[in-house]
């Protein structure tokens, strides 16, 4: 909705923050100088969109991080290899093209001063609480972005948060779907069961030779070393070169004067807003019941927190934040400036619906005193000395890095360190090396195969970097004799994985004819009949497994039992015996647990209509890969 981006906007120093720290980088046509990308094929195209080589392999890379994190540095690097992401990534960044591409056809949009407040208030940009250009440059750049491709960014990803909310969040249950899903939710069973090691059977698994040649000659992409470089780096950076600008307080005095000059105090308008539907059929008795009450004297809060369909604002009263006239729409902009202190318009319409707008406060920008901005007038000088520095070092830069067999010399010439890697992978490099522009250069054929440098690869507005490939390390399959070890482990696992199973099925089988009983095939297996009264779908003392097959089992006769394996995660089976299905007490959900029952599914069928949309809009736009 209109404000749901609007919450870090908050007084009179946020807004001088935007002027004085967001410090715009005056490189204009530095992408015509580097455009080395620009002829390159997309990876796909949605509905005349391009997604670009880089864009995807910058998904796979956060991918990658992704899994690393989730499951440690023990997770199979051969289910992190691009050829293995790659398909899965593109397609989810297809599906994402698509969804924006129709959230965008819609007029979705955010406010770029929101943007700007967005990365303001983002903890991971800041120094003691203060927002740091230097950092924030240097992270986005680590991640591959641009300032303008990471703002660029922000916008989708909001834009698609707030489309992807529109759809999920508009499914209902009714109250019969409710009553029964609550029944099935509070079912309880009756078991028993029996867990069985793997362990013993393993032991009488015996692995010959020739078992485990066929294992590595069937299974290679398991015991792969991944393509390998070390490269070297040289790098130009305005940033870097702003560190070394000194300014002194003359200097900072007298651009102060300057920023006091043209200092213009800006008029900033603290509003709150209902918003309502229009078309809907309650809209006119809506209407003039809030003016009503709103006449009889009630609070404009209250009456917000009760109609307004703006949930990001109802809750705190309807407040939407502060603007100096180009935050929101143009209506709303236009029906504010005309309101005085604790003044309520008329219904307002935009393409969000109806607002009833009120004026909480007015204000006027004050100019900062010198000291308030002498670090950040320090940090624009430098930063403005250090952008003409960095134009007149491009040119010798670029000639000096031109098709070189290495980059000492201009690194020398430059008076610039060279920077050199570990070896690297496509997945885990650091530094320059992480960043998805320098890692398609770097396993390009044509460095690694020249031995040259590459053209400069732009990073950001304000930094280039050079790379030459100093050593390569093919893909490669390890020596049989180096994973000899592990393949007899999984091999043994997977044939006492068999033999374990074999048995478990043989034990049931006897079970359901009467030969034997759980208790029987307990004392064979050398293990111990568990019992279990009234579990629960969220049953915590037994393992997830057999709990997941237990609420599975269709419900058995009366008198009789019904038996299933179950496969651990640990790689033991269970034998589960089902002896009883209990109706869930829905007499005791009260009525607040029954609306959250009713809320959470709603949630969950809201999110099968979002999968199920985002299919269909692949389904319909032209896609070519």
């Amino acid at each position: 909705m209109l404000q749901s981006f609007r919450d870090n906007i908050k007084g009179t120093v946020a807004i001088i923050l935007v002027g004085l720290i967001c410090i715009p980088f005056a490189l204009f046509g530095i992408d015509s100088l580097f455009n080395t990308q620009a002829d390159a094929e997309p990876a796909a195209e949605v509905n005349g969109v391009e997604i670009t080589e880089a864009e995807l392999l910058r998904a796979i890379q956060m991918r990658k991080n992704q899994l690393m994190q989730q499951f440690g540095e023990n997770f199979p690097p051969q289910f992190l290899s691009d050829d293995r992401l790659r398909e899965p990534v593109l397609q989810s960044l297809i599906q994402r093209a698509a969804m924006l591409n129709t959230a965008q056809s819609k007029g979705m949009t955010v406010a770029g001063s929101s943007i700007d407040q967005i990365i303001l208030g983002t903890p991971d940009f800041q120094i003691d609480g203060e927002f740091d250009a230097n950092r924030y440059q240097a992270l986005i750049r680590n991640a591959g972005f641009t300032n303008t491709s990471y703002k660029e960014m922000i916008t989708s990803e909001i834009v698609l948060n707030q489309f992807a909310s529109g759809i999920s969040q508009s499914n209902f249950l009714t109250e019969d779907e409710a009553n029964y899903l609550a029944d099935l939710s509070l079912q309880t069973r009756d078991f028993n069961y029996i867990v069985v090691d793997k362990s013993p059977f393993e032991e009488q698994v015996e692995v010959e030779e020739s078992e485990l040649q066929s294992y590595y000659e069937a299974n290679q992409n398991q015991f792969m070393t991944p393509e390998q470089v070390k490269i070297e780096a040289l790098e130009l950076s305005a940033d870097t070169l702003a560190a070394s600008v000194e300014v002194d307080d003359q200097r900072i005095e007298e651009e102060y004067e300057q920023e006091a000059k043209s200092f213009m105090p800006a008029t900033q308008r603290r509003a709150a807003h209902i918003l309502l539907d229009p078309s809907s059929d309650d809209y006119s008795d809506t209407l003039a019941d809030i003016q009503q009450r709103l006449e009889a004297g009630e609070e404009f809060a209250v009456l917000a927190k009760e109609y307004s369909q703006d949930f990001g604002s109802k809750d705190s009263g309807g407040d939407v934040g502060v603007t100096t006239g180009d935050s929101f729409v143009a209506e709303f902009e236009q029906a504010l400036a005309n309101l005085s202190v604790g003044e309520v318009s008329e219904p307002v319409e935009s393409e969000f619906g109806a607002h009833i707008i009120k004026l909480v406060d007015v204000s006027e920008s004050a100019m900062p005193s010198l000291e308030e901005m002498r670090m950040e007038i320090a940090q624009k000088i430098r930063q403005a000395e250090a952008n003409e520095f960095f134009l007149e070092k491009l040119n010798d830069f670029k000639d000096l890095t031109y098709n070189v067999e290495s980059l000492l010399d201009a690194a020398e010439q430059l008076d610039l360190p060279l920077w050199e890697s570990e070896t690297f992978s496509r997945f885990n490099g650091v530094g320059v090396a992480a960043n998805p522009q320098v890692i398609e250069a770097a396993f390009s054929e044509e460095l690694i195969s020249s031995g040259f440098t590459s053209d400069p690869i732009e990073l950001d507005e304000s930094t280039v970097v050079v790379i030459r490939v100093v050593s390569h390390e093919p893909e490669a399959v390890k020596p049989f004799d180096d994973v000899k070890e592990s393949i007899t482990q999984t091999v043994k696992a997977n044939k006492g994985g068999e033999l374990l199973a074999e048995s478990v099925e043989s034990a049931i089988d006897r079970v359901r004819q009467g030969d034997g009983t759980l208790a029987s095939v307990a004392e064979e297996m050398s293990t111990e009949v568990m019992s279990v009264e009234a579990a629960k779908r969220q049953q915590q003392d037994v393992d997830a497994a057999i709990v997941r097959i237990l609420f599975s089992m269709p419900k058995p006769d009366e008198g009789a039992s019904v038996y299933s394996p179950a496969v651990l995660a640990s790689g033991q089976m269970a034998l589960i015996e089902l002896t009883g299905v209990n109706s869930g007490d829905t007499e005791s959900v009260t009525s607040e647990e029954r609306s959250a029952i009713k809320a959470q599914l709603g949630r969950m069928y809201g999110d099968a209509d979002l999968a199920n949309l985002s299919d269909y809009l692949v389904d319909q736009a032209e896609v070519e890969i």
